[in-house]
Protein backbone atom coordinates (compact mmCIF):
# COMPACT_ATOMS: atom_id res chain seq x y z
CA UNK A 1 0.00 0.00 0.00
CA UNK A 2 1.84 3.16 -0.97
CA UNK A 3 2.50 5.84 2.05
CA UNK A 4 1.62 9.36 2.04
CA UNK A 5 4.86 11.43 1.51
CA UNK A 6 5.69 13.58 4.23
CA UNK A 7 7.86 16.09 2.45
CA UNK A 8 9.26 19.49 4.69
CA UNK A 9 12.13 21.64 3.50
CA UNK A 10 14.82 22.15 6.07
CA UNK A 11 16.88 25.02 7.20
CA UNK A 12 20.95 25.17 6.15
CA UNK A 13 22.91 23.87 8.79
CA UNK A 14 23.94 26.37 11.87
CA UNK A 15 28.00 27.11 12.09
CA UNK A 16 29.28 25.56 15.49
CA UNK A 17 32.50 23.72 16.20
CA UNK A 18 32.48 20.72 16.76
CA UNK A 19 34.10 21.34 20.74
CA UNK A 20 30.46 23.70 21.29
CA UNK A 21 28.12 20.82 19.76
CA UNK A 22 26.09 18.21 22.40
CA UNK A 23 27.16 14.99 20.32
CA UNK A 24 24.54 11.67 19.97
CA UNK A 25 24.28 9.05 17.61
CA UNK A 26 21.12 8.33 16.19
CA UNK A 27 19.31 4.59 16.42
CA UNK A 28 17.92 3.78 19.93
CA UNK A 29 19.94 5.11 22.32
CA UNK A 30 23.46 6.37 21.46
CA UNK A 31 25.25 4.71 24.45
CA UNK A 32 28.15 6.02 26.82
CA UNK A 33 29.90 7.84 23.89
CA UNK A 34 32.41 9.00 26.14
CA UNK A 35 34.09 12.90 26.09
CA UNK A 36 35.29 14.48 23.59
CA UNK A 37 37.54 17.87 24.31
CA UNK A 38 35.28 20.44 25.45
CA UNK A 39 31.73 18.85 24.42
CA UNK A 40 28.64 17.60 26.35
CA UNK A 41 27.80 14.27 25.49
CA UNK A 42 24.14 12.54 26.29
CA UNK A 43 22.01 9.26 25.74
CA UNK A 44 19.18 9.86 23.06
CA UNK A 45 16.42 7.76 22.10
CA UNK A 46 15.04 8.33 18.35
CA UNK A 47 11.91 6.59 17.00
CA UNK A 48 10.09 3.30 18.59
CA UNK A 49 10.55 1.92 21.61
CA UNK A 50 12.15 -1.30 20.07
CA UNK A 51 14.48 0.78 18.28
CA UNK A 52 17.31 -0.10 20.20
CA UNK A 53 20.87 0.04 20.32
CA UNK A 54 23.07 -1.52 17.46
CA UNK A 55 24.63 -4.83 18.70
CA UNK A 56 28.32 -6.50 18.07
CA UNK A 57 27.62 -10.19 17.96
CA UNK A 58 30.86 -12.40 19.30
CA UNK A 59 34.02 -10.95 17.53
CA UNK A 60 34.04 -7.68 16.02
CA UNK A 61 34.15 -7.66 12.12
CA UNK A 62 34.32 -4.43 11.40
CA UNK A 63 37.08 -3.00 10.00
CA UNK A 64 38.04 0.62 9.71
CA UNK A 65 37.72 1.81 4.83
CA UNK A 66 41.22 3.41 5.36
CA UNK A 67 40.55 4.55 1.96
CA UNK A 68 36.83 6.14 1.97
CA UNK A 69 37.86 7.80 -1.37
CA UNK A 70 37.27 4.84 -3.68
CA UNK A 71 33.95 3.49 -5.11
CA UNK A 72 31.67 2.24 -3.25
CA UNK A 73 32.63 3.85 -0.10
CA UNK A 74 32.89 7.21 -1.40
CA UNK A 75 29.19 7.24 -2.29
CA UNK A 76 28.09 6.94 1.68
CA UNK A 77 27.70 9.63 3.92
CA UNK A 78 28.16 11.01 7.23
CA UNK A 79 25.21 12.90 8.40
CA UNK A 80 25.25 15.47 10.95
CA UNK A 81 22.16 15.89 12.27
CA UNK A 82 21.03 19.10 14.35
CA UNK A 83 17.38 18.46 15.62
CA UNK A 84 17.87 22.37 17.39
CA UNK A 85 19.47 25.14 16.55
CA UNK A 86 21.29 25.51 19.65
CA UNK A 87 24.35 22.77 18.06
CA UNK A 88 22.52 19.76 19.36
CA UNK A 89 24.30 17.50 16.90
CA UNK A 90 23.88 13.69 16.28
CA UNK A 91 25.13 11.79 13.46
CA UNK A 92 23.98 8.82 11.18
CA UNK A 93 24.94 7.77 7.45
CA UNK A 94 22.83 7.58 3.90
CA UNK A 95 23.95 6.63 0.80
CA UNK A 96 23.67 8.53 -2.90
CA UNK A 97 20.69 7.36 -4.84
CA UNK A 98 20.91 10.07 -7.85
CA UNK A 99 23.12 13.18 -8.01
CA UNK A 100 21.57 15.00 -5.56
CA UNK A 101 19.47 12.08 -3.62
CA UNK A 102 20.53 10.28 -0.48
CA UNK A 103 18.58 7.12 0.55
CA UNK A 104 18.78 7.18 5.09
CA UNK A 105 15.91 6.33 7.28
CA UNK A 106 13.12 8.31 8.43
CA UNK A 107 14.62 8.39 12.22
CA UNK A 108 17.43 10.25 10.74
CA UNK A 109 15.62 13.46 10.10
CA UNK A 110 12.15 12.61 12.57
CA UNK A 111 12.36 12.14 16.32
CA UNK A 112 9.05 10.31 16.92
CA UNK A 113 8.98 10.06 20.62
CA UNK A 114 9.11 13.65 20.88
CA UNK A 115 7.92 14.69 17.40
CA UNK A 116 10.80 17.00 16.40
CA UNK A 117 11.51 17.23 12.76
CA UNK A 118 15.24 17.82 12.26
CA UNK A 119 16.19 21.38 11.75
CA UNK A 120 19.46 20.95 9.07
CA UNK A 121 21.41 18.08 8.33
CA UNK A 122 25.03 18.33 6.86
CA UNK A 123 26.29 15.83 4.15
CA UNK A 124 30.20 14.97 4.03
CA UNK A 125 30.95 11.85 1.47
CA UNK A 126 33.42 10.04 2.77
CA UNK A 127 34.15 11.43 5.48
CA UNK A 128 36.87 9.85 7.55
CA UNK A 129 37.68 11.34 10.98
CA UNK A 130 39.24 15.09 10.47
CA UNK A 131 39.20 14.16 6.73
CA UNK A 132 37.00 14.92 4.43
CA UNK A 133 38.34 13.84 0.90
CA UNK A 134 35.07 15.65 -0.90
CA UNK A 135 33.06 18.82 -0.16
CA UNK A 136 30.51 18.76 2.45
CA UNK A 137 26.86 19.83 1.09
CA UNK A 138 23.82 20.70 3.24
CA UNK A 139 19.88 18.61 2.62
CA UNK A 140 17.16 21.26 1.35
CA UNK A 141 14.54 18.78 1.31
CA UNK A 142 13.09 15.53 3.39
CA UNK A 143 10.91 12.94 2.28
CA UNK A 144 9.80 10.27 4.21
CA UNK A 145 6.35 8.68 5.04
CA UNK A 146 3.96 10.37 7.07
CA UNK A 147 2.70 6.77 8.74
CA UNK A 148 6.25 7.34 10.45
CA UNK A 149 5.18 10.58 12.32
CA UNK A 150 1.90 8.51 13.48
CA UNK A 151 2.68 5.36 14.31
CA UNK A 152 7.02 5.57 14.51
CA UNK A 153 7.12 1.67 13.00
CA UNK A 154 10.06 0.12 11.59
CA UNK A 155 8.33 -1.02 8.55
CA UNK A 156 7.99 3.16 7.58
CA UNK A 157 11.47 3.83 9.08
CA UNK A 158 12.76 5.14 5.37
CA UNK A 159 13.43 8.13 3.74
CA UNK A 160 14.65 10.26 1.00
CA UNK A 161 16.89 13.86 1.21
CA UNK A 162 17.42 16.16 -1.65
CA UNK A 163 20.73 17.83 -1.25
CA UNK A 164 21.61 21.59 -2.43
CA UNK A 165 24.54 19.93 -4.72
CA UNK A 166 24.60 17.25 -7.06
CA UNK A 167 27.74 15.76 -5.50
CA UNK A 168 26.70 11.83 -6.42
CA UNK A 169 28.19 13.64 -10.04
CA UNK A 170 31.69 13.45 -8.93
CA UNK A 171 31.55 10.33 -6.25
CA UNK A 172 28.98 8.07 -8.23
CA UNK A 173 25.79 6.47 -6.33
CA UNK A 174 24.12 2.85 -5.31
CA UNK A 175 21.48 1.35 -7.59
CA UNK A 176 18.34 0.25 -5.53
CA UNK A 177 16.22 -2.78 -5.73
CA UNK A 178 13.79 -5.10 -5.01
CA UNK A 179 14.34 -9.15 -5.02
CA UNK A 180 12.96 -11.94 -3.66
CA UNK A 181 13.43 -14.01 -1.00
CA UNK A 182 15.59 -17.03 -2.52
CA UNK A 183 17.65 -14.18 -3.82
CA UNK A 184 18.12 -12.33 -0.38
CA UNK A 185 18.44 -15.22 1.25
CA UNK A 186 21.74 -16.28 -0.85
CA UNK A 187 23.45 -12.49 -0.76
CA UNK A 188 26.40 -11.85 1.47
CA UNK A 189 25.28 -8.59 2.57
CA UNK A 190 27.14 -5.54 3.05
CA UNK A 191 27.07 -2.95 5.72
CA UNK A 192 28.82 0.37 5.78
CA UNK A 193 28.80 2.96 8.15
CA UNK A 194 29.42 5.35 11.18
CA UNK A 195 29.46 3.50 14.45
CA UNK A 196 29.69 5.61 17.24
CA UNK A 197 31.45 3.39 19.46
CA UNK A 198 35.01 2.19 17.90
CA UNK A 199 35.14 6.24 17.20
CA UNK A 200 33.30 8.28 20.20
CA UNK A 201 33.01 10.71 17.34
CA UNK A 202 31.17 8.57 14.93
CA UNK A 203 32.88 10.01 11.94
CA UNK A 204 35.26 7.31 10.87
CA UNK A 205 33.59 4.70 8.14
CA UNK A 206 33.57 0.65 9.20
CA UNK A 207 32.15 -1.95 7.12
CA UNK A 208 31.40 -5.55 7.38
CA UNK A 209 29.44 -8.27 5.91
CA UNK A 210 27.24 -11.23 6.84
CA UNK A 211 25.04 -13.73 5.35
CA UNK A 212 21.36 -13.43 5.63
CA UNK A 213 19.67 -14.45 8.99
CA UNK A 214 16.18 -14.10 8.20
CA UNK A 215 13.79 -12.43 6.30
CA UNK A 216 10.26 -11.03 6.61
CA UNK A 217 7.91 -9.40 3.62
CA UNK A 218 9.67 -5.56 5.29
CA UNK A 219 13.01 -6.66 6.64
CA UNK A 220 16.01 -8.17 6.12
CA UNK A 221 18.17 -9.48 9.50
CA UNK A 222 21.85 -10.46 9.53
CA UNK A 223 24.56 -10.88 12.09
CA UNK A 224 26.81 -7.94 10.56
CA UNK A 225 28.18 -5.77 13.16
CA UNK A 226 27.12 -2.14 14.26
CA UNK A 227 26.53 0.39 16.58
CA UNK A 228 24.66 3.64 17.11
CA UNK A 229 25.89 5.83 13.92
CA UNK A 230 25.13 3.09 11.24
CA UNK A 231 21.19 4.12 11.05
CA UNK A 232 20.58 4.71 7.68
CA UNK A 233 23.60 2.84 5.95
CA UNK A 234 22.73 0.85 2.96
CA UNK A 235 22.42 -2.81 3.11
CA UNK A 236 24.02 -3.99 -0.35
CA UNK A 237 25.55 -6.72 -2.37
CA UNK A 238 27.74 -7.04 -5.52
CA UNK A 239 24.48 -8.64 -7.90
CA UNK A 240 27.59 -11.01 -9.30
CA UNK A 241 29.08 -11.88 -6.28
CA UNK A 242 31.84 -10.40 -6.05
CA UNK A 243 33.58 -6.82 -5.44
CA UNK A 244 33.78 -6.10 -9.33
CA UNK A 245 30.17 -6.22 -9.61
CA UNK A 246 27.30 -3.67 -9.21
CA UNK A 247 26.69 -1.95 -5.60
CA UNK A 248 23.21 -2.80 -5.35
CA UNK A 249 20.83 -1.51 -2.01
CA UNK A 250 18.34 -4.08 -0.83
CA UNK A 251 17.61 -2.41 2.68
CA UNK A 252 18.53 0.55 4.79
CA UNK A 253 19.82 -0.67 8.09
CA UNK A 254 17.41 0.73 10.86
CA UNK A 255 17.86 -1.46 13.67
CA UNK A 256 19.79 -3.48 16.40
CA UNK A 257 18.75 -6.73 18.18
CA UNK A 258 15.58 -6.04 19.94
CA UNK A 259 12.62 -7.87 20.86
CA UNK A 260 11.02 -7.52 17.22
CA UNK A 261 13.89 -9.67 15.96
CA UNK A 262 13.94 -13.44 15.02
CA UNK A 263 17.00 -14.24 17.56
CA UNK A 264 20.52 -12.73 17.62
CA UNK A 265 20.40 -10.11 14.75
CA UNK A 266 20.43 -6.32 13.75
CA UNK A 267 17.70 -5.12 11.09
CA UNK A 268 17.10 -3.45 7.86
CA UNK A 269 14.21 -1.90 6.03
CA UNK A 270 13.69 -4.25 2.90
CA UNK A 271 13.05 -2.95 -0.08
CA UNK A 272 9.97 -4.40 -1.93
CA UNK A 273 8.60 -3.72 -5.17
CA UNK A 274 6.08 -1.15 -3.89
CA UNK A 275 8.69 0.65 -2.02
CA UNK A 276 11.13 0.59 -4.61
CA UNK A 277 8.58 2.57 -6.78
CA UNK A 278 7.60 4.80 -4.11
CA UNK A 279 11.16 5.88 -3.86
CA UNK A 280 12.22 6.14 -7.39
CA UNK A 281 9.70 8.73 -7.67
CA UNK A 282 10.14 10.62 -4.41
CA UNK A 283 14.11 10.92 -5.94
CA UNK A 284 12.99 11.36 -9.36
CA UNK A 285 14.55 7.96 -10.25
CA UNK A 286 13.61 6.77 -14.22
Amino acid sequence: MPWKKKDETLSEPPIFTESTAILNTTSGSAGNLGNQSGSRIRQIHFGEDNINIETVFGEDDRYEVLDTSVYPFRMICSLDLYFSENGSLSRGTGAFIAPNMLLSCAHNCFNYRTQKLVHSIEVFPGRAGDSTPFNSTWVTRVMYPEEYELNGLSENDIAIFELADPIGDDVGFFSMASAGDAMIRAMEVNLTGYSGDRDQTARTMYTNSSSVWDLSPTAIYYQADTFGGNSGGPVYSYQDGNIDGIPTVFGVHINGDAANTPGPSNGARRIDQDMLIQLKDWAGIK
